[in-house]
C-alpha cells in the first residue's frame, strides 16, 4: 500500500488536488510501437480526486500530448448535459509516483475549461484505494492498495 497525504490552505475552494503523471498503457505501447506509432512519455499533470466521476477523464489537450489513438466511446452525462455526450475512450496508465502506478485505466476525453486541473480522478481508480477527507484540517490522503 502507498499512501499520499496533502494539506490545502483551503480544501474547500481548491479541492484534492494531486500531481500525477499520465501515458499510454503498456498494452498500448506493446500494440502499437511494433507498428511504428510513436507513442510519448508519461508527463505531468494537476489531477482533481472527483467521486462524482464514474471514470478517470483527461482534457483533450493532455491526449493529444500523448498522440494517443482512441480504443471505443463511452456516453457520460455531466451535470451541464441532460443528454448523454459521447466521448471517446483511452487506454492509459497513471502514475502517482515512479514506483507506485494504476495500470489499465479506460479515461475518456472531455473539455474542463477554466479548471486548474487536466485530469479527474474517477471512480474507476477510487475503487482500488481508500480516500480520506479532512475538511475540517484541510487535509486529504489517497492510499492505493
Amino acid at each position: 500500500m502507498a499512501s499520499f497525504e496533502s494539506v490545502s490552505p483551503d480544501l474547500a475552494t481548491s479541492g484534492p488536488l494531486y500531481e500525477v503523471s499520465v501515458g499510454p498503457s503498456r498494452e498500448m505501447i506493446s500494440a502499437l510501437t511494433p507498428h511504428g506509432a510513436v507513442l510519448r512519455a508519461p508527463f505531468r499533470v494537476t489531477a482533481l480526486v472527483d467521486t462524482g466521476a464514474y471514470t478517470t477523464v483527461l482534457n483533450p489537450e493532455a491526449i493529444a500530448h500523448l498522440n494517443l489513438r482512441p480504443v471505443g466511446v463511452a456516453p457520460i452525462v455531466t451535470p451541464s448535459t441532460t443528454a448523454p455526450v459521447i466521448c471517446q475512450r483511452y487506454h492509459i496508465n497513471l502514475y502517482f509516483s515512479e514506483e507506485v502506478v494504476v495500470e489499465n485505466i479506460f479515461a475518456i476525453a472531455a473539455p474542463m475549461g477554466g479548471v486548474p486541473y487536466a485530469c479527474l480522478i474517477g471512480r474507476d481508480v477510487l475503487r482500488r484505494a481508500t480516500f480520506l477527507y479532512d475538511g475540517v484540517a484541510d487535509r486529504y490522503t489517497l492510499t492505493l492498495k
